[in-house]
């Protein structure tokens, strides 16, 4: 019987082990697709300005240019 506990306790403590790690791996991974979308919303919202900056034919207004300058620092980071 105590060879059978001991038995289930490893059983126990490995898939512990494995589910965590697994957790991590999804944690990671959701990370990791977040930040793809974030970049890619970015990425829609500048070429929306640069594409209503070219119909207007002049320059963006202040948010825009805001935007603008933020990306191109955030480009060198």
């Amino acid at each position: 019987m105590i060879i059978q506990q001991k038995e289930r306790h490893l059983l126990d403590r490995n898939m512990n082990a494995a589910l965590q790690n697994k957790i991590d791996e999804l944690q990671r991974n959701k990370l990791q697709v977040i930040s793809v979308k974030c970049l890619s919303i970015r990425v829609i919202c500048l070429s929306y300005i640069s594409y209503h900056w070219v119909l207007d034919g002049g320059a963006p207004d202040t948010s825009s240019a805001l935007i603008l300058k933020d990306n191109g620092s955030k480009s060198g980071s």
